[in-house]
């Protein structure tokens, strides 16, 4: 309902009655990075790995915020961790691959790509992840397919990076 600001509050309530919550430490992060705090929601989710090292979710937001912000080696160097924690997930490839490819690392990029169609021909892999790799590597017409595939077809909610 886009009413981040609501969200924002409650979360922030929650913590401060659950401070150590993993989970309402992401959301909070979550939400103040679509708000475009960034540098309030890195403050977050630096709490929550500083609770578990190990939540790989908090990396991945991570890794999507220093994207957001040009700040493309960060990204992947945050992604890769979370790609450790999360055995690979695609979610965490795409973004990497399309890290490298806005880099100018094609290579890179081709090789995520190549390793997440591996695991799309045995096992679900969302559209929006090769939309992110399509367009991290120039290819528009091919990520807007993609882009296409994950909202009509599979009603994605990450479409909501798009804003």
């Amino acid at each position: 309902m886009n009413r981040l600001e609501e969200a924002a509050a409650e979360l922030q309530r929650a913590l401060e009655l659950d401070p150590l919550s993993l989970f309402f430490h992401f959301h909070l992060g979550y939400v103040l990075h679509l708000q475009r705090q960034y540098d309030r929601a890195i403050e977050v989710l630096q709490s929550a790995i500083g609770l578990d090292p190990n939540f790989y979710l908090a990396h991945w937001v991570l890794g999507v915020i220093h994207s957001v912000k040009g700040m493309y080696d960060q990204s992947i160097a945050t992604l890769q961790k979370a790609a450790a924690l999360s055995s690979r997930s695609p979610l965490v490839l795409g973004l990497m691959g399309h890290n490298h490819g806005r880099a100018g690392r094609k290579p890179e990029a081709r090789k995520l790509l190549e390793e997440v169609e591996e695991r799309a021909k045995t096992a679900y892999v969302p559209a929006y992840c090769f939309a992110w790799l399509y367009v991290g590597l120039g290819e528009e017409d091919t990520a807007l397919n993609y882009l296409e595939k994950a909202v009509l077809e599979e009603r994605t909610p990450l479409i909501v990076h798009l804003g």
